[in-house]
């Protein structure tokens, strides 16, 4: 069963008879001991609850005026219709389209918004960070590897202006059987068209994934500048690094952040909608699977690229 979340005013409430405790014990030891039981009960990091019982006599402050909602029904009602008929992508592809789909479906008749409600869709996209500036790794992350190293880490911006800049995950379904048989989706989305293509591979072994980096050049219409990848090993190594280089001399390899799966938003969103939405968790294991897989991935070519 979960434990419940203490609320704050029972923390503030409980805090304040521990720290008449912890100021009235005679000691280092029996100090402690208070430090280990509040951070087992509140668990608020030890040196921020040393810090509040050394402190002024605990009490929580009021606000010098309630927080008030910036956006109401109206705006919530549009956000929702606007991300239904987007087929609720994720929300840092979502604002920057906000209002231009919103006037695109009340042309149609699909939707109802005010001027004013316009309005506050297009100021919600002034708050959207800048992806250009990387925070620091976060402290303790391992070392990268030789071959972390050699390929830069970026993110492809959601208003990249040319095509050619191609997000690429692999997928796979189920796990390997006994005889360590596995059947994996590999899929690129180019961040300013959304081409997509799908390669059904047997498992992921370097020339597995060479063979399907060959065969996306050829059949891709749109010219690969960038092919961006998460840090799984079966991108991120010495041996396709080298073949890369040699072979793919007009198109740069990057990667993301360690940890930080929303580097590769587009992919990610259609992993879901494009391969998990029709296959789910189905484990696949045999050639005959993978050949039936790519057989599907050819008609979704022309349904996901043309209509």
């Amino acid at each position: 069963m979960a434990e419940k979340k203490m609320t704050i005013n029972a923390r503030f409430e409980y805090l304040r008879v521990m720290q008449v405790k912890y100021l009235m014990a005679a000691g280092r030891k029996a100090k402690s001991e208070l430090l280990d039981q509040m951070e087992s009960v509140t668990h608020l990091g030890r040196k921020y609850l040393i810090a509040l019982m050394n402190g002024l006599p605990l009490q929580r402050h009021t606000r010098c005026r309630e927080r008030q909602r910036v956006y109401d029904e109206e705006v919530t009602q549009a956000i929702e219709t606007v991300a239904d008929a987007l087929d609720w992508i994720c929300a840092e592809r979502l604002q920057p389209t906000l209002r231009q789909t919103a006037q695109r479906l009340i042309t149609f008749g699909e939707m109802e918004a005010t001027s004013a409600v316009l309005d506050k869709l297009g100021r919600i996209l002034q708050r959207i960070r800048p992806t250009e500036r990387l925070p620091r790794a976060y402290p303790g992350r391992r070392a990268e590897t030789s071959a972390q190293q050699a390929v830069p880490i970026s993110i492809i911006p959601w208003n990249e202006p040319e095509p050619g800049h191609f997000e690429v995950d692999l997928v796979h379904h189920g796990l390997p059987d006994t005889d360590g048989n596995l059947v994996c989706t590999l899929q690129f989305i180019d961040v300013l068209t959304g081409w997509s293509e799908r390669f059904a591979i047997m498992g992921f072994a370097f020339g597995t994934i060479w063979d399907a980096l060959q065969a996306f050049r050829r059949r891709c219409p749109i010219p690969p500048r960038e092919i961006h990848t998460d840090n799984g090993s079966e991108f991120i190594n010495c041996a396709l690094i080298a073949y890369f280089g040699k072979e793919l001399l007009h198109t740069s390899q990057t990667r993301g952040r360690p940890g930080h799966h929303n580097d590769n938003r587009f992919v990610e969103q259609k992993n879901s909608s494009l391969v998990r939405a029709y296959f789910g968790s189905l484990p696949l294991h045999t050639s005959l699977q993978r050949q039936s897989l790519d057989q599907i991935y050819e008609e979704m070519w022309l349904y996901y690229n043309f209509f």
